[in-house]
């Protein structure tokens, strides 16, 4: 699991994720992901990366309204 999404994940959860010691991925240890708020943090993500791109000003307002929209966000 790439590393920004088990954070991402880590951030979404109540409790920590425990690491299995055979593999780099996170094993759910009967603890609840708040899948909404994981949803939310990976679109800021997304939205922090469009901004820090070289995509035209407008461009990228017009690239994060439809972003927020498609997902239910504005």
């Amino acid at each position: 699991m790439n590393k920004l999404i088990r954070e991402l994940a880590e951030q979404a959860t109540k409790d920590k994720w425990k690491l299995n010691r055979y593999m780099s991925d996170p094993v759910f240890d009967g603890r609840k992901l708040d899948t909404e708020k994981f949803v939310e943090l990976i679109l800021i993500e997304v939205i922090a990366t469009i901004y820090g791109s070289d995509i035209k000003d407008k461009k990228q307002d017009k690239l994060v309204d439809k972003l927020l929209y498609k997902f239910g966000m504005k």
